[in-house]
């Protein structure tokens, strides 16, 4: 077990269904009282309402996308990192009991990753990965706030967890249609690669191929593929499309070794 130590790569068009089913099922077990910004229609699928925060820096390129760094300024603020705490206390995030021996009864962090921001009053969808046998979850953002958050759902066998903070006017992401998504299209992605010391970085790239059938410890599901660069920490961090609109949510990586 290593949280946010295997970074696992995103997920294609079911990604947005199972985030507004795991969100649904949170808000109707009495773990959330509302989702700002977003609604989901008949088909279950989540969708999200945002206009540019920087409408007078974006800038366009000759195929009608945002450039790199119009789609790094809207992004970035509402790509968070995740801290995987761990502590003496005898339970863990999810009420199983740990076995944790720590002279001190302060929360250290056993691992990282990232986490995507989707709606104004707090609620980050992230890896299952990286929040897995917390004691506690933090989530520090992009103007370094701190805030202990609150797991509302989690589906390990989609690596996909839903995290709520509390806040208030909030930068988020909107979702495109990841069915949508074709072979050749930019993608962005942002996270942490390689440990908070590298917060906030920015890769790009093009989508390499659609429903890729990768068997890892989710099981088979279909994968956005992209060479965007990825590395460990980027798990639950941000794929994005040329209109800055989340695209998926980074999750495993692929090497010969």
């Amino acid at each position: 077990k290593n949280p946010g130590g295997k970074t696992r790569r995103v997920k294609n068009s079911g990604m947005v269904k199972v985030i507004a089913a795991l969100i649904i099922g949170a808000i109707i077990g009495g773990a959330a009282g509302g989702f700002v910004g977003a609604k989901t229609s008949s088909g279950g699928t989540i969708q999200a309402v945002s206009t540019p925060h920087n409408t007078d820096k974006i800038t366009y390129d000759s195929d009608g996308n945002m450039t790199v760094s119009s789609i790094a300024a809207e992004a970035m603020p509402a790509v968070v990192s995740v801290y995987n705490m761990t502590s003496s206390q005898s339970t863990n995030i999810f009420g199983f009991a740990q076995n944790q021996q720590q002279s001190s009864g302060e929360d250290t962090a056993q691992g990282y990753g990232s986490g995507v921001i989707i709606s104004e009053d707090g609620m980050i969808v992230t890896n299952y990965h990286v929040i897995e046998g917390a004691d506690s979850v933090v989530v520090t953002t992009e103007d370094g706030t701190q805030y202990d958050a609150k797991v509302l759902g989690a589906d390990s066998s989609l690596d996909l967890a839903v995290l709520k903070i509390d806040g208030s006017n909030l930068p988020y992401l909107s979702f495109a249609d990841s069915d949508q998504v074709q072979v050749g299209d930019l993608a962005v992605a942002i996270g942490n690669p390689l440990g908070s010391e590298f917060a906030n970085t920015v890769t790009d790239g093009i989508v390499s191929g659609i429903d890729r059938q990768i068997s890892s410890e989710s099981g088979n599901i279909g994968y956005i593929q992209t060479n965007a660069a990825i590395n460990n920490g980027n798990s639950g961090g941000a794929l994005l499309n040329g209109q800055a609109q989340l695209i998926g949510i980074n999750s495993l990586k692929v090497s010969s070794n």
